[in-house]
Formats: C-alpha cells, structure tokens, sequence
C-alpha cells in the first residue's frame, strides 16, 4: 500500500492532480485495505446484498477470501459446486440455503495472518454455477487472482487489492475496484434493457472487451497519467485534460465509467 501512496503523492506533487483528487484516490486506497482488514474474531462477517422488491428468484452470491485464486465455471447440473483444493482449506466456511451461497474464511486478523509465512499456501477455489441461474452478489479478494465465466446476473459489486480480474459474463450492473490488479472484462451478450459497467483502479490496467451490434454507448472516465485506447465504431470522444466523454445513439443503452490513475485502459467491441 505504501507504494500506492507514494505514487498518488508523486502525481500530486507533479501537478498531475489536484489536491482533491489526491485526498479521493487515498480514501479510495485506505478503503480498499480497511474493507478486508474487518471482521470480528474468529471470521469475517460475510455481507449479503439486500434483497430488492422483485429479486426473490436471484441467487445471492457472498465470497470473500483473502489470497486464494478464485474460479468461476458453467456447469449444466442444477446445484452449485464449490472445489477448495491446497493448504488452508479447513479455514474455510462454505453456508449454503435455497438461493444464496457465502463463502468465507475464519481467521481472528485479516492482515497479520496476510504477512505470515504461510501466506504462499492459499488454496484454490473453484465455484461451478448452473448455466441457467440467475444472480447478484459480491466478490472480494485480497491478492488472489479471479478468473472464468459466470452467467447471466443482475448485479455484481467486485474488489480486489492486488489480484488480476479475468472474466467473461453478462451483468445489468457491475462495479469493479482495484488497487495494482488488472481487470479484464468480456461482455458476453447484450441485455434487452440498458448496462451499467464501472471500473476504478489506482494502478491497475483496464481492458474491456464488447460484443459487436447497433447499441447505444455513453460514457466517461479520466486516466492521469495511463493512457486510453478506444475501439469503438460510430462512438463520438471528446477528451478534456484527464476526463474522457464517450456517446453513440442507439438502444438498448450500456453505461461506462472508469477512473485510474497510472492504469492504462483500452476499450475494444468486436473481441470477445
């Protein structure tokens, strides 16, 4: 984390941002690291996304570990499966119920047991949902990797630290936050109605890829000092010092936002 903040203190002290915008990027840090570092002895308490009117048929989706590199499958059974292979596995609760699943591990600090010598053990977990289900959910990691394909979901809210973010899914929403990962992103499909899609990052790189069509854009996002790589067809782009607008006439709508500071972003349809 210190890194981090040296490397926000040096843009600021560059006039790259201005004081605000340094006092945002590390509260922004600060809340990352104070996310994970949370939790009463014995366990972190798993949060579950408050159930709106409507969504009682979603599946609620809670994971929140530490090291461990997640995977995400399809499978074509009914059931969800979750595979916890390696060292470690036994700090792990898995509590399942009709419709929702949290997974978490039992440990009495987040950070002391982050820097001890078995930090290199993690376990893997690998998570297989059914193709046909329907979600929302959260994911947090601290430095492990998250990778795979989930399916069709109405919301999901992503964090990481320090672990790269690989995946392919179709979302109505989804907000993504990184410190130094690298998020990667694959639209699969289009919904009939409009997206939401946001990525932060400190340092990290963002590369989102889009599916081919006719659909709407608009969008904004600013890059300090990353650079931006739009492949967008028909997408009108006006840039103003750091602050990207991005806007294409068209239905169903999809709404982009990213924010970094050092990361570089590229945005392509057509790649999936």
């Amino acid at each position: 984390m210190m890194d981090e903040k040296r490397k926000i203190l040096e843009l600021l002290e560059k006039g790259l941002i201005t004081t605000d915008e340094a006092l945002e990027l590390l509260a922004a840090l600060e809340g990352a690291h104070e996310t994970f570092g949370k939790g009463e002895p014995g366990g972190v308490e798993p949060q579950i996304p408050v159930e709106e009117e409507g969504d009682g048929s979603l599946f609620r989706l809670d994971v929140n570990v530490t090291a461990s590199d997640l995977t995400f499958a399809l499978g074509d059974g009914e059931k969800v499966q979750v595979a916890i292979d390696g060292k470690g596995a036994e700090r792990f609760e898995v509590d399942e119920g009709p419709g929702y699943l949290r997974l978490y591990e039992r440990r009495e600090t987040a950070w002391p047991w982050l820097f001890s010598p078995s930090f290199s053990g993690s376990p893997r977990v690998a998570i297989t949902l059914p193709r046909g289900l329907r979600f929302r959910g959260q994911v947090r990691t601290v430095s492990g990797d998250i990778q795979g394909e989930l399916p069709l979901g109405k919301d999901l809210l992503l964090r990481t630290v320090s672990g790269d973010v690989d995946l392919t899914g179709s979302l109505a929403a989804l907000e993504v936050h990184s410190v130094s990962g690298d998020l990667r992103w694959r639209v699969k499909r289009l919904f009939s109605g409009d997206m939401s899609l946001a990525f932060h990052t400190v340092s990290g790189d963002v590369r989102l890829f889009l599916p081919p069509g006719a659909y709407g854009i608009r969008g904004q996002g600013s890059a300090v000092s990353g650079g931006v790589e739009l492949e967008l067809p028909g997408v009108e782009t006006a840039k103003h010092g750091v602050t990207y607008r991005l806007k294409r006439s068209g239905e169903p709508l999809v709404d982009l936002k990213f924010r970094t500071v050092s990361g570089d972003v590229a945005i392509r349809e057509g790649v999936v």
